[in-house]
């Protein structure tokens, strides 16, 4: 770059919005990724590989979970749908199951602490418990180094970004110097012409003098400048990859908070401390329960029998009806039930769209970039092979 045309360039102007610290990914331009920098086009798919690769994940997870309460709201409407006979006979195994929690509750009026729905609750998670517990301990943990994370890389983001600015400030101070450091040259060689000229004084020294101190000014500024916008480069770079690793851990994060949001809906608690307490209450319960043996064994038998009713009218989750006896023989129970499945459901949908969004946008900048860049293609395809 000649000195001059640098004298006349332009200042480019850049906007650079810093939002809300959310935890919602923003994604990389990828004009601002030098393509043809190996290590930055290697880093790239690689994150766009990771992303897919969470992504999916979560999805399997999701759908697993979605597909087990979409058999909840189709054995719902099986029942609903049962001829009267049929609904008959199952109803009078729900009153008598009804009868016998009655008698059970009268008869331990002194046992325990926990009300019957709570009780019950937890008895329907037993089969998930310890391991739900274990698991929602862990997530939290996660959680919160995740968001550590999040915070170390924000604080980079934000001391990056400053930095930024101030060599921009350096780049346009330098630039305003040489102007005015051009124009006192200026000024200083029209003064010596007029000493010259109108007064005969003899102006050689003065030339020389005036030359050396504005070529040493200029070849400062100069310097200053291209120091100043070799380090605003580098820092740029580092800002992308800096962006690019925030990226990664967003979505961990956005995934682990929807993971632990589902979960603390579905055992309705608020943390995995109140879940333990619940737990733990509930297992001496148990435990006080198991005294009163002849109404539990009489209430086992006719939920058994109630199981074998519901698995010959082909209900394809049989044994959670029994712990929600009064949804069917009480509609207003049912709808209760149905709005909740239905509200965990769009749960996970929304869970699975958002992921499903992810890996896409991930799959196409690969792709994109391929169609783009063929001579890149070989390379590319290898790592994305690693991730499957």
């Amino acid at each position: 770059m000649g000195f001059f045309d640098w004298l006349k360039g332009k200042r480019k102007e850049e906007d650079w919005e810093q939002g809300e610290a959310d935890y919602e990914p923003a994604p990389i331009k990828r004009e601002s990724l030098d393509i043809h920098n190996a290590q930055q086009r290697q880093t790239y798919v690689r994150n766009c590989c990771e992303q897919m690769k969470e992504a999916t994940t979560e999805i399997d997870r999701s759908e697993i979970e979605y597909r087990l309460v979409t058999d909840y709201l189709t054995d719902m409407e099986e029942i609903e749908r049962l001829p009267n006979n049929e609904r008959a006979d199952l109803n009078a195994y729900a009153r008598k199951i009804v009868s016998l929690k009655t008698e059970q509750k009268n008869s331990k009026s002194q046992v325990g602490g926990m009300t019957d729905r709570q009780f019950e609750a937890m008895e329907r998670m037993t089969e998930e418990m310890p391991a739900a517990l274990e698991k929602m301990k862990k997530d939290e943990d996660f959680k919160a180094l995740v968001k550590q994370d999040l915070q170390k890389l924000e604080g980079e983001k934000v001391s990056s970004q400053f930095r930024r600015r101030e060599l921009a400030a350096i780049c346009v101070n330098a630039r305003n110097m040489a102007y005015i450091s051009v124009f006192a040259l200026m000024a200083a060689f029209v003064g010596l012409v007029i000493f010259q000229l109108v007064f005969e004084i003899d102006s050689r020294t003065g030339y020389l003098i005036t030359a050396g101190a504005g070529a040493l000014a200029l070849t400062y500024v100069f310097q200053r400048y291209n120091k100043a916008l070799n380090e605003r480069r580098r820092v740029e770079r580092s800002l992308n990859q800096i962006i690019a690793l925030q990226n990664t851990v967003k979505i961990r994060y956005v995934n682990i908070t929807g993971v632990l949001e589902y979960a603390y809906m579905k055992f309705h608690v608020n943390t995995s401390d109140e879940l333990s307490y619940l737990w733990e209450k509930y297992l001496k319960e148990k435990a006080e329960r198991a005294k009163l043996q002849e109404t539990d064994e009489e209430l086992d038998f006719q939920k058994r029998e109630m199981v074998k009713v519901l698995r010959k009218l082909r209900i394809k989750v049989p044994d959670i009806w029994v712990h929600q006896v009064e949804a069917l023989i009480d509609s207003k129970e049912m709808v209760e039930i149905r709005h909740g499945l239905i509200v965990q459901r769009q749960s996970l949908r929304k869970r699975i769209e958002y992921n499903e969004e992810n890996r896409n946008h991930a799959k196409d900048e690969i792709s994109g970039i391929v169609k783009e860049y063929p001579r890149y293609a070989q390379e590319i395809l290898e790592i994305v092979s690693e991730y499957e």
